[in-house]
């Protein structure tokens, strides 16, 4: 389990690590953490706009030791690539989210830059569009 300020500190890392900028929207646990909502989450799940972007940032997780994980189980069927180390563990998706939620250009629109961290543009999204 992580606190606010360790994900937010694994967070930097990739952030400082990734080559140019992408913008990417935190959902689940992490968000609710981030908004003093949770204290503790097990995974960050990141929705990215573009298959560019999750290219990106897959081989910065990569470049910073993280392994991919390739043996998905059934819930994850939407997403694009997982990625562990150690206890952490990092879900990628591209607007799809585990077939129930499906990221919105207009809940890009409405979404607020939270931090930025390195090159990593970290979006909220209202709750109340969720």
């Amino acid at each position: 389990m992580f606190t606010p300020q360790q994900l937010e500190d694994m967070l930097k890392r990739v952030g400082n690590a990734l080559p140019r900028e992408i913008d990417a929207y935190l959902i689940g646990g992490c968000a609710m953490g981030f908004r003093g909502l949770k204290n503790e989450t097990k995974d960050v799940d990141i929705v990215l706009l573009s298959r560019s972007d999750l290219d990106t940032l897959g081989a910065t997780l990569t470049s910073l030791k993280f392994s991919q994980d390739t043996d998905l189980e059934e819930f994850y069927l939407s997403a694009v690539m997982v990625f562990t180390q150690k206890d952490s563990r990092i879900d990628l998706f591209v607007r799809d989210v585990c077939k129930s939620l499906i990221f919105t250009d207009r809940m890009v629109k409405r979404a607020q830059l939270y931090k930025k961290l390195g090159k990593m543009n970290i979006g909220s999204v209202p709750l109340k569009i969720l």
